[in-house]
């Protein structure tokens, strides 16, 4: 055993508050790709593959968040009415998703996720134009080089 396995500063029997009052820009989010609410279907598919990625943000004129299309979409709303490529994307996207800001504790990210069923959440600055997007890879992510990180350091600090 670790010669600090009493110190509260590594307390690993619950994930303690280090990293869930953290905030998400501590998971150094990516820039959210984006696309206008006016794509198609084809152009949301293809967003999708050639960026591998899970999710695309749909944005207004303004560049405002009005939608959300994501893998999950694609799977209940496309593959299962059989829609042409020409199909406006807002059609199958979900409208109005939650949102988040930079500064969201990645505890209330995760309850939203879980509570939700998200896997994607975008983060929109006071004008909700988006900033950022983060999934739960990023938080799993985070936290295992949370973990392994102070793992190492008490591991490190019991030598003699």
């Amino acid at each position: 055993m670790f010669a600090n396995q009493n110190n509260p500063e590594f307390n690993f029997g619950a994930i303690d508050n280090r990293f869930l009052a953290g905030s998400v820009g501590l998971l150094n989010p990516r820039e959210p790709l984006t696309l206008p609410e006016t794509a198609v279907l084809g152009q949301g598919l293809s967003f999708l593959r050639e960026h591998k990625v899970g999710a695309v943000v749909i944005t207004d004129a303004h560049g405002k968040v009005v939608g959300i299309f994501t893998e999950r979409d694609v799977i209940l709303r496309v593959a299962l009415q059989g829609l042409h490529i020409e199909s406006a994307l807002k059609s199958v996207m979900t409208i109005k998703p939650k949102t988040i800001r930079m500064t969201t504790t990645i505890a209330y990210a995760l309850q939203l996720m879980s509570e939700q069923g998200f896997r994607h959440l975008p983060i929109v600055d006071d004008d909700n134009i988006p900033v950022g997007i983060i999934s739960v890879k990023n938080i799993i992510d985070y936290l295992v080089r949370t973990v392994t990180g102070a793992i190492s350091e008490l591991a490190g600090s019991s030598e003699p």
